[in-house]
């Protein structure tokens, strides 16, 4: 009876994850969509305290209330420009304690018993021992990557830590030869350890799933340190599916069908997304999960711009009061936020200088690509969180046949996402879509300087007869320009 109480609690559980995968697929629904997940995890905590099997409520609830501090610490103190950074930081502590599963599950099972189910337990294990340490290895790569690389002097010193971390892919010799090997070595000791467990007199078992962490880690490293820091959004993206399959086969270990359904949703969703997001940069899905698409800039051919900015391009500069002139004359104004804007903690001030336009009657716009940003709905989490409409708030495919129609496109942050080279052949984002901003009647970019973009690769943008280059603080700028119109 009580394994059946538990098992209809862990099912209701499950429903509302999947209403809260539901409901965070809107944004008008996402604050409903995380108040499900959040019943559906108490549900399921609480179901799992009942249990008889647990008797060790003092460190269970000791460790419950620590991860809930921790948690509600870095939801309150971590900026939105950090969030990234956070979530595949997240990423590697599911990936971690997949491992670590792995290993007392290693020692409870008592390899050698010959009992008839040990090898098949026992590939269980060593599976979700190999997937957690690829997942724990490569998310910590991701967040160094994202966070800009190592930032402990000590740590600096280290040029491999440096080479690991940076923005630009290390790109090895015979990469995919490696990679293969580190598989193949992977799946021969997952097959050692699973017939080891069949054998009374086997030993060596906690040698071997060592030995897997070891080279499922290695793997985890190479596979994201070969990707750019363009791609990084994609690679988020994918290490989110990782940790669900690593969830879901941690519930196969311990017999628990919530993880098992959690971890194959977020798995599969994330697998979705990552699907999405790189048919909309021209990138194939495997070269993410094999870490193949990770490559030096090609040089441009004779006649485009090259992969650093070139100073003696002529641009064409704008301040606040020839901007205001021509926001007083515009219909149509379409914003395409980018990274930049999250650094300069801009979006209060993009929403004024919004709700201001839209009080004179303006047809105001957001224009948001699925990259931009350092993680996936990055921008839309940033538009919600200044009370932007939602309903003016567009995707890529919604909105790019617009341009040619808009008085004034504001580019404000972002670089690779609205870069004509994508259309010229032999470059990092060839035929990767983007916002056809230059399309538009003129196009205003807010940028620092004219530093090169995530790619790094220059953006002929930005030398364009109808581009206006607004140098300076985003949100600086921004407020320059509601002064200006509101005087």
């Amino acid at each position: 009876m009580e394994q059946t109480l538990l098992q209809l609690a862990y099912l209701v559980a499950s429903i509302f994850f999947i209403l809260s995968l539901k409901g965070l697929s809107s944004q008008e629904t996402a604050r409903q969509g995380n108040r499900y997940g959040v019943i559906g995890m108490s549900l399921a905590i609480v179901a799992t305290l009942m249990n008889s099997q647990v008797d060790q409520y003092y460190s269970v609830i000791l460790l419950i209330a620590l991860g809930s501090a921790v948690g509600y610490l870095m939801a309150t103190k971590v900026e939105m420009t950090q969030m990234p950074e956070l979530v595949a930081l997240l990423h590697s502590f599911v990936g971690a304690a997949a491992v670590l599963v792995g290993f007392a599950s290693d020692r409870s099972m008592g390899v050698g018993d010959g009992h008839p189910a040990s090898g098949l337990y026992a590939s269980e294990v060593a599976v979700d021992i190999m997937i957690g340490a690829i997942t724990f290895t490569g998310s910590v790569v991701a967040f160094l990557k994202l966070r800009g690389g190592v930032k402990h002097p000590a740590l600096q010193k280290i040029k491999a830590l440096q080479m690991i971390s940076g923005s630009k892919p290390l790109i090895l010799p015979n990469r995919h030869k490696l990679n293969a090997g580190a598989a193949l070595t992977s799946l021969m000791i997952i097959v050692m350890y699973a017939v080891m467990s069949g054998k009374p007199e086997a030993t060596g078992s906690l040698f071997a799933i060592s030995l897997l962490t070891l080279v499922s880690g290695a793997l985890g490293v190479h596979l994201v340190a070969a990707i750019g820091g363009a791609d990084m959004p994609v690679v988020v993206s994918m290490l989110n599916s990782y940790s669900g399959w690593t969830a879901s086969a941690a519930g196969f270990m311990l017999n628990n069908d919530l993880l098992i359904i959690t971890g194959a949703l977020v798995g599969s969703s994330g697998a979705i997304l990552s699907y999405i997001m790189c048919d909309s940069m021209n990138r194939s899905i495997w070269s993410v999960i094999f870490g193949g698409f990770g490559a030096e800039p090609a040089p441009a051919p004779a006649g485009e711009a090259s992969a650093e900015p070139q100073e003696e391009r002529e641009v064409h500069e704008i301040e606040a009061d020839g901007l205001t002139a021509a926001l007083n004359e515009a219909k149509s104004v379409i914003i395409v936020p980018g990274y930049g804007l999250a650094q300069a903690r801009a979006q209060a001030d993009v929403y004024q200088l919004t709700t201001l336009l839209r009080e004179r009657g303006v047809d105001v716009r957001f224009a948001i690509h699925p990259v931009a940003g350092r993680l996936p709905g990055h921008m839309n989490i940033l538009l919600a969180e200044a009370n932007v409409p939602y309903d003016i708030v567009l995707e890529l495919h919604d909105i790019n046949d617009d341009f040619p129609d808009t008085d004034v496109v504001l580019v404000i942050g972002a670089n690779d996402i609205v870069n004509p080279l994508t259309q010229e052949e032999g470059n990092p984002i060839s035929g990767m879509e983007v916002l056809e901003v230059w399309a538009s009647k003129m196009t205003v970019v807010f940028k620092r300087s004219r530093n090169v973009g995530y790619a790094g690769i220059d953006n002929p943008l930005f030398y364009k007869d109808n581009t206006r280059m607004f140098f300076g603080d985003a949100a600086n700028s921004i407020r320059e320009v509601v002064g200006s119109l509101r005087g």
